[in-house]
């Protein structure tokens, strides 16, 4: 029931994330104008003299300017900037222990089968394939807490 709970809220909060705003900023040609830039890059060097243009960044897979901008995430396919940063490490800790939760179950599971000698009698493709998507959440786990 924990497990079905994490899931239900991490695609909540991954749905949250997709189709939110990152925090684009767009800005019409007369604002460059009357900034005396030729182009947004130009724009966000003389940040100095515009405090609203701070900590905008380009983000050159998605095209777009965003405010906040911390990084370009491939997981999700979107930027994460000033309005959806909170969400991002949310989902990440989320992730983080939904797969731990996992690990612990299926370790569980896994040392049930074996001292109660149903090893022997049970099909091998259920406790095989609880032991692939464990080693691969144990994976995600050290990939997740070490590249964050």
């Amino acid at each position: 029931m924990l497990i079905n709970a994490e899931c239900a809220l991490l695609l909540w909060g991954l749905y949250r994330i997709l189709s939110g705003d990152p925090g684009i900023v767009a800005y019409e040609s007369s604002f460059l104008e009357e900034a005396g830039c030729k182009d947004f890059v130009d724009a966000i060097c003389s940040s100095e003299k515009y405090p609203s243009l701070s900590r905008v960044r380009h983000c050159n897979c998605c095209k777009a300017n965003v405010r906040g901008y911390d990084h370009h995430c491939p997981a999700f396919g979107n930027c994460i900037g000033q309005k959806n940063h909170r969400l991002f490490m949310a989902l990440l800790t989320g992730f983080v222990v939904a797969e731990s939760t996992y690990t612990m179950c299926s370790t569980k599971y896994i040392t049930s089968c074996i001292t109660s000698g149903t090893l022997r009698t049970e099909n091998h493709l259920s406790l095989n394939m609880v032991i692939g998507t464990m080693l691969f959440s144990v994976l995600q786990v050290i990939w997740q807490v070490l590249c964050s």
